[in-house]
């Protein structure tokens, strides 16, 4: 990429466990809460959506060519590796946090071939 100060931050794993604040009174409570204290509530990173997915067949419909062409319409390329057979389901990464959000969103009318789109964890 050029020197335009984009980032690739999406793809790469969080870098540590996210800070929770007990209630047990304990001293890092206090420093945890002095440290927010400056930051507007806007400014806290939301969670992204998670990257990968399995979309389950509809009854009859279990053919992964037709899935991957299907995917590829809706949601756009898919690279290579991203699509694999899971049993009788797909499972799908999606490439960026757009695509993640389209396969959040998938939807599963009654001519779909799939009967719902899951996050897979």
């Amino acid at each position: 990429m050029s020197s335009s100060g984009l980032s690739r931050e999406e793809d790469s794993p969080p870098q540590g466990p996210p800070t929770a604040v007990s209630c047990s009174g304990s001293s890092s409570e206090g420093r945890i809460s002095a440290g927010m204290d400056g930051l507007p509530f806007d400014e806290v990173r939301q969670i992204p959506p998670p990257r990968w997915f399995l979309a389950y067949y509809r009854n009859g419909r279990e053919n992964f060519i037709h899935a991957s062409q299907y995917l590829a319409k809706e949601i756009g390329t898919i690279p290579e590796g991203n699509l694999k057979k899971y049993g009788k389901e797909v499972l799908v990464r999606a490439k960026d946090i757009t695509q993640a959000r389209m396969l959040q969103h998938l939807p599963c009318s009654t001519d779909s071939m799939f009967e719902t789109v899951k996050a897979h964890h």
